[in-house]
């Protein structure tokens, strides 16, 4: 008795340590975009207008439709909003420790509950305000809940068993690959049960089929999946994925495999073992195959629901150490490791809120401010905590509106703001024509989001460079006038910031596009090779297609490494010590085709 009861403290006081370390700093970073349009997907306070903007994106509705009830609850504010995510995750460290009890012992439980709640990826999203920590508690439910029902299938441990594996991909399409892992394994293990286990999945399957018709329009109407930039698939890609999982600590990197060993020792382990390596690497093998096969998508998030896995080898190989005091240090060194470790494997979120939070405190609500806040955006939730669209407004989200004679009304303002994207055509027009007529004498940016203040004084003072290497010495908004067939060429006046590398591996593309940024023209050329300080020009020409419609066309610049085909960023280094991001693209002017 007295043995459960220390081990229930034991429990306990692991559950919440888990939760003071990552609750400790939930607020202390800003939301992102994900997190934005989160906050969008259920600005509706209708859980049918939630069914409907989510449907209009790319994931299915379990988290918005759950976020939903908990802000009407909780409300909006970081802190709370990011405590629904924490509280999944902490139901997913208890079920991990019930699954290692039933799959082991309660020792190796404990050590996995003390490694899970420590793991950086762990922290990390449950400090996100998106489905992925339901993602994995879900997962690892439904496989405590596949072995329940395993050892008795009976009415109820079949409807709880189907219930957990329907809400897999309600809550993430790749949750249905944690209903592939139990199919492999039973297939493998106990073959002769593979039609029984055909009732859960059908049952499953009966409680999704309401959300098929949505996923399959999803599908259609974003055929190249997520937003998200993907990351290829690649030994870089697979390796970096791995360092997540074992917290950066390469060092446990053969602990899987000596509980693997350990485990085949021992008869009755090997279908445990079995289980956890398809857990393993049937995910993640199908996943970085259709990243590279078929349709590039892959984010380290989305296989998250395998890190229970790794946990659980990982704390079976500790357990096993044959001396106590060594099995308990080395658990300490490798908790204490994974939580210094966060810092150096989860970059910063950027950091909206203090950005908008200074613009907001600098400006007079009588200083006109152009604005284009889209609505499901990270900015429009800090416009309704902070007041960015506050007095003088000219949102330029209303298309009818002339950025031009706009400017010109407010010429004898004594100070205009402009708090815009830096992608959108709109704020480099708006950016250039205040610039020709008044000095930038506030500057910040915050992700793609640009804040300005001009007031009247020197013109042209905007100073863009390519990284640390290459700087724009020529203006922005130029006009150009051409005919569909005509070819227009140019100067291009740069100069080398630093000495650009011998074998010339910078190159400029100089292209053509239109509002839906389809290239209607391009050139491509290399830099050069120059010493630091060294003025150089570029001269490129454009020949613009005789089918081209008259229309009014960008002129954008930008500098990649051929290699690799990476983009340098853009900032704008008038004051080197704050430089100002603009994300990659520089928008030279406007070509009017007539």
């Amino acid at each position: 008795m007295r043995s459960s009861f220390s081990h229930l403290g034991l429990i306990i006081l692991l559950l919440f340590g888990a939760f003071w370390l990552a609750s400790s700093a939930l607020d202390q970073q800003s939301f992102w975009g994900d997190e934005g349009w989160s906050m969008w997907a259920v600005g509706g306070r209708n859980p049918l207008e939630t069914l409907r903007r989510v449907g209009d994106d790319v994931h299915p509705p379990l988290y918005f439709v759950l976020l939903d009830g908990w802000i009407a609850l909780a409300g909006e504010s970081v802190y709370a909003v990011r405590m629904l995510s924490l509280l999944f995750g902490l139901i997913g460290l208890a079920a991990t420790f019930a699954l290692a009890r039933r799959l082991f012992d309660r020792q190796t439980g404990l050590i996995a509950l003390g490694l899970s709640g420590t793991t950086s990826f762990w922290v990390y999203y449950t400090r996100e305000a998106r489905m992925y920590t339901l993602l994995l508690a879900l997962g690892v439910l439904a496989t405590w809940a596949y072995l329940r029902w395993l050892e008795d299938s009976s009415r109820r441990r079949t409807l709880i068993y189907a219930l957990l594996l329907a809400l897999l991909p309600y809550t993430h399409y790749h949750g249905a690959l944690m209903i592939a892992t139990h199919g492999l394994h039973l297939l493998l293990t106990h073959p002769r049960r593979w039609r029984q286990w055909c009732a859960p999945a059908t049952l499953a399957a009966l409680l999704y089929a309401p959300w098929i018709p949505l996923g399959l329009r999803q599908i259609q109407e974003h055929p190249d999946g997520p937003f998200a930039i993907p990351i290829p698939t690649s030994r870089q890609t697979i390796t970096g994925l791995i360092g997540h999982l074992i917290g950066g600590h390469w060092g446990l990197l053969p602990l899987p495999f000596a509980a693997v060993a350990i485990g085949w020792r021992i008869r009755r382990q090997t279908r445990v073992f079995v289980l956890l390596v398809i857990w393993l690497i049937l995910t993640p093998g199908i996943v970085f195959w259709v990243n590279a096969e078929i349709m590039p998508f892959y984010q380290r998030r989305y296989v998250i629901a395998i890190l229970p896995a790794m946990i659980l080898v990982q704390a079976y190989g500790l357990r096993w150490i044959p001396w106590r005091w060594a099995a308990v240090a080395l658990l300490g060194v490798v908790m204490v490791g994974q939580v210094r470790s966060y810092d150096s494997l989860w970059p910063p979120k950027p950091s909206w809120k203090p950005a908008l939070a200074r613009m907001v405190a600098a400006r007079d609500p009588a200083e006109p401010i152009f604005t284009l806040i889209i609505p499901n955006s990270v900015e429009a939730y800090y416009d309704r905590q902070l007041g960015i669209r506050q007095g003088t407004v000219f949102d330029l989200n209303d298309h009818s509106l002339d950025p031009a004679a706009l400017v010109k009304s407010v010429e004898d303002a004594p100070a205009v703001w402009v708090a815009m994207p830096a992608n959108l055509y709109a704020t480099w027009n708006v950016i250039a024509l205040l610039d020709a007529g008044g000095s930038a004498t506030y500057r910040d940016s915050a992700a793609n989001f640009v804040l300005y203040r001009f007031e009247p004084g020197d013109t042209d003072d905007l100073f863009f460079q390519f990284g640390d290497l290459i700087a724009y010495r020529g203006a922005v908004g130029e006009q150009f006038v051409a005919h569909a067939g005509d070819t227009l060429c140019m100067e291009l006046p740069l100069m080398a910031v630093a000495a650009l590398p011998p074998e010339g591996r910078y190159s400029a593309g100089l292209h053509l596009v239109g509002d839906s940024n389809q290239v209607i023209s391009q050139w491509d050329g290399g830099v050069g090779v120059y010493a630091a300080g060294e003025n150089f020009i570029l001269q490129p020409c454009l020949t613009i297609p005789d089918s081209t419609p008259g229309w009014d066309y960008h002129l954008v610049l930008v500098i990649y490494d051929w290699m690799t085909g990476d983009r340098l960023g853009l900032l704008d280094m008038a004051n080197p010590a704050a430089p100002v991001g603009w994300l990659d693209t520089l928008v030279i002017g406007v070509v009017k085709v007539r």
